[in-house]
């Protein structure tokens, strides 16, 4: 169903006449598909990433890969290398390749490197806990049971190893990027050296209050974006 979805919407986007579709799982007859992408050809396709044969697929399909910065140290680069391998001989869905890959975690930045990093600990323990907790009930689904597998995994790997090596004491792989402007600056050329190309940060996670989220995003835009213009 994803494999066919996936190869009709660049053509709603850029076919005048849409040549419609009898697929097995979707059955469209030829339309007029309005309104069009403004941008040319049309925006780029990314694909959410988490088990290693999704990594090779998004590579395969010309596909952008939207991951987690979690998982243990130097797995991610697997991942990430198994997709740029993939993408070299890819047989775009698109119009076009769109070979990046970005990296989403929680973000927290305070004046004080400590105690951003203690706040961003705790908040990004409950977050990914919640998520896991999701995962969980979906994975009664055909499909999703990998991602239950690796959840549980990733669960214990945040109470084991985030808990207690990046919120109270230095971690050198960090998987969430929290701390003084510094630290964050070093944790985010930690993701680009393991291939990440874009960095998404969320910031509204746990009991953190708003006041404090926007002097955190005051301090990214002031101090951590301008090492990487």
């Amino acid at each position: 169903m994803w494999d066919e979805s996936v190869r009709i919407i660049p053509k709603m986007w850029t076919q005048d006449l849409f040549e419609g579709i009898d697929g097995k799982y979707v059955k469209i007859p030829p339309r007029h598909v309005v309104p069009k992408p403004i941008q040319q050809p049309h925006p780029p396709m990314w694909m959410a990433c988490t088990s290693p044969p999704s990594f090779e697929l998004a590579g395969q399909y010309g596909l952008g890969v939207l991951c987690f910065t979690i998982g243990e140290p130097g797995e991610l680069e697997t991942l990430i290398s198994s997709y740029r391998q993939a993408v070299k001989n890819a047989d775009p869905v698109g119009s076009f390749v769109n070979e990046q890959v970005a990296g989403f975690t929680v973000l927290h930045v305070g004046e004080d490197d400590a105690e951003a990093r203690r706040r961003g600990g705790e908040a990004a323990v409950w977050y990914f806990g919640e998520l896991f907790k999701y995962f969980g009930e979906i994975a009664a689904y055909e499909g999703y049971r990998d991602y239950k597998k690796r959840a549980e995994d990733a669960a214990a790997f945040y109470q084991e190893e985030v808990h207690d090596k990046l919120v109270h004491n230095l971690s050198e792989k960090a998987v969430i990027c929290a701390g003084d402007p510094e630290r964050c600056i070093d944790i985010i050329k930690q993701y680009e050296a393991q291939g990440i190309d874009m960095f998404i940060g969320i910031v509204q996670v746990g009991n953190i209050p708003h006041e404090e989220i926007m002097k955190g995003l005051k301090l990214f835009g002031d101090k951590v974006m301008p090492a990487f213009a």
